[in-house]
Formats: structure tokens, C-alpha cells, sequence
């Protein structure tokens, strides 16, 4: 084919449109309406500020530029390719089939390809039935069959309970498909490869500029939950990985390398987690409220940009210093009650300085590899 179709300029063109939907021209605060905030602080039944109704706007308004320029897409691709395909109305539908974003009717299969977002859950279909208000619609439109595109990539029929393995048939035994399956059949494999790039580039930019992302409150029944995750984390980490880790020390300009014993490695790691000691950090002291507010940030910040997650840090070296002085605690005399640095480094020092604290079972070099790490 001698013609290439220009992902560029749709694109852009969304591009611009989010931009204008995220930054609006500014209103000054005279010229805005009181009365409205008035009204919403007087409405009864409301559970979440102004600010997450401006994100709901942008968001729902990226989403409906994108959609459009999917269908633009894909309306120039067929004129491009020489394929019949005639835009129909969708409004009317029910709420079952509200999902349905846009459809085509194919001339030349006598088909309707319904366009739809893809669902909240996993669900039933029973096959080769469609819901009353589909029948109707294609009756309507004199189209002899219908064909659901989800807007995924691929793999579109996971959803379906019960489909079939078999590799030969992308629909799993349904009429439903994924954007690769229409773009390879209408357009070839070549041209799908082209248009995934450039939209998941489009699709990455976007969110990049507009720089959501959501932060929950720790509230008391979201902490039960998380902390269920975190002790899930704790139970399944390859702690192992510490073996492959050696430690440079230098004395007195001479250098040292230290590794951790395997045999001292399983009996370390069985005392945490076979004894269950890993379960104090999950409990109610100041040591372990910190860890899961410092873990709680840290998966909740981490995907954001130009984020400075100097503080999250901070939170655990804080659980690591209420740990080590709660431990210090038990020691007869406190060693914490006559001194009055209490801080991480000098805690760190006090067990360098006393590594027969350790447990008698862990061998003097892998006390000493501990003894490393903990004042680094």
C-alpha cells in the first residue's frame, strides 16, 4: 500500500483539546458565582471536596477525547484501507449496553461492530444470544449479526465466564474481541503494531501531563486491609537475595568483604518469620505504626513524578529507631537512660560495640556483617 496513515495529527489534536479541558482560561475570583459554593456546602448527601470533582471533570473529559479520536482513527483507517463502514448512532441503548461507546456497521459482513468499554467484573454470556435491546438494534439496522470490541489491547475475551482454549479462535468461542483482533483483520498486523505505539505513547503522555493519582486515607478499616497486604509482603520477599550481597568494610585502610553464612541466613530468617517475630511490626506500637504509614505512602507515591520521597524515607528510618531503642528498652541497665543520644546512628553504634546481644546461634562473621550494614 502506498499511502501511511499520520498518527501524529489526531493525536496531537487530542493532545490539545485535554490541555484545554486540564487548563481552562483562568476566572478570577470576583467573577466567580458564591452562590454555587454556597450550594454546595448546604448539600446533604456529599462525600468528597471540590477538588476531586475538578479531577472527575478532567478525567471524564480526557476519556471522552480519546474515544473520539479512537473513532476518527479508526474511520480514516477504513477509507484508507477501502473498507464500507457506516457510523451509527448508538444513543437509546439501555444501561446494559450503556458501556457501548461507538459502532460500525460493516457493509460487506452485514455486521455491527459495537465498540464498548470493558466491564467491572468477569460475567456470563450466553452464546450466540444477544439482550433484548441489541436484537432490536440490529433488526433496526438490518445488520444480520453483531461483533463486541472491547477497548483492550488483547485478550478481551478474560472477561468471559466459561470461554473456550482454543488458540485458533480469538473470540474463545464469543463474538467478543480486543483492538488487536479488529486492526489485524481490517487493517493487517503491520498497521496494528503502528497504531498500539503511537496510542500507548499517546495514552502515557497524557497521564504524565496530567499528573493524577490517587492518595486514600489511612482510615481504620483501609489499615486492617493494608496491613494484611504488608504481612502478605513479608511472608513472600526473597529474603534470600541478602546472600548475594557481599559487604565492603574498611579499617584502618585496610578493606574487608563480608558475606552473610547461609546456615546463619536460615536461622535468622527462621526465628523472623517460622516464630512469627516479623508479626510485632504489625501490631500497635509507635514502631509499627510508623512502618505501615512509611510502607502505606511509599505504594500509594510511588508511581508519581518528580515526587521528592525524602519524607517517606524518613518514616522508615523513624520505625527502625523506635524499633531498635524499644529493644534497648529491655536491657538492664536501659543503655537509652544514660545517654541521651538516642538517635538511629547511636543506637546502630551501641550493638556494634556489643554484638554478644546477638543471638549465641549466629556466628561472630555473620554478626559482624550484620554489625556492617547497620552503621552504613
Amino acid at each position: 500500500m502506498g499511502k501511511t496513515f499520520d498518527y501524529n495529527f489526531p493525536l496531537n489534536q487530542a493532545v490539545q483539546k485535554i490541555k484545554s479541558i486540564r487548563e481552562p482560561h483562568s476566572v478570577s475570583s470576583a467573577q466567580k458565582d458564591s452562590r454555587a459554593e454556597i450550594i454546595r456546602k448546604e448539600t446533604a448527601i456529599i462525600f468528597c471536596d471540590q477538588d476531586y470533582d475538578s479531577y472527575i471533570n478532567i478525567i471524564s473529559g480526557a476519556k471522552i477525547t480519546s474515544i473520539s479520536c479512537l473513532q476518527y482513527i479508526i474511520c480514516a483507517l477504513a477509507e484508507l484501507y477501502g473498507h464500507q463502514f457506516k457510523s451509527i448512532s448508538v444513543d437509546g441503548l439501555s444501561h446494559d449496553t450503556s458501556r457501548i461507546h461507538f459502532a460500525f456497521k460493516d457493509i460487506s459482513s452485514n455486521t455491527v461492530l459495537f465498540f464498548k468499554e470493558p466491564e467491572n467484573s468477569r460475567f456470563w454470556k450466553i452464546n450466540g444470544k444477544e439482550l433484548p435491546d441489541i436484537e432490536a438494534f440490529l433488526n433496526k439496522h438490518t445488520a444480520s449479526a453483531c461483533q463486541y470490541v472491547y477497548l483492550m489491547y488483547d485478550r478481551a475475551y478474560m472477561q468471559i465466564i466459561g470461554h473456550n482454549n482454543d488458540l485458533t479462535d480469538p473470540g474463545r468461542g464469543y463474538n467478543i474481541y480486543s483492538l488487536r483482533w479488529f486492526f489485524e483483520k481490517y487493517f493487517g498486523e503491520e498497521e496494528y503494531s503502528r497504531f498500539r505505539r503511537c496510542f500507548a505513547n499517546y495514552i502515557s503522555y497524557v497521564k504524565q501531563y496530567l499528573g493524577f493519582s490517587v492518595l486514600r486515607s489511612l482510615a481504620p478499616y483501609a489499615e486492617v486491609n493494608f496491613k494484611r497486604v504488608v504481612k502478605h509482603t513479608l511472608l513472600t520477599t526473597a529474603y534470600e537475595r541478602i546472600l548475594n550481597i557481599p559487604c565492603e568494610h574498611t579499617v584502618n585502610s585496610e578493606t574487608f568483604v563480608r558475606a552473610l553464612k547461609k546456615e546463619d541466613f536460615f536461622t535468622i530468617r527462621n526465628q523472623y518469620l517460622k516464630d512469627s517475630l516479623f508479626l510485632t511490626v504489625l501490631g500497635n506500637k509507635e514502631y509499627a505504626e510508623s512502618l505501615i504509614t512509611a510502607e502505606w505512602l511509599h505504594c500509594s507515591m510511588k508511581e508519581a513524578h518528580a515526587i521528592d520521597l525524602t519524607a517517606v524515607v524518613m518514616g522508615y528510618f523513624k520505625s527502625a529507631e523506635q524499633l531498635l531503642s524499644a529493644l534497648m528498652s529491655l536491657l538492664q541497665p536501659n543503655p537509652l537512660s544514660l545517654d541521651s543520644d538516642s538517635s538511629l546512628g547511636a543506637i546502630a553504634h551501641f550493638f556494634k560495640d556489643n554484638l554478644k546481644l546477638f543471638k549465641s546461634e549466629i556466628s561472630y562473621p555473620s554478626r559482624k556483617y550484620i554489625d556492617v550494614w547497620s552503621i552504613f
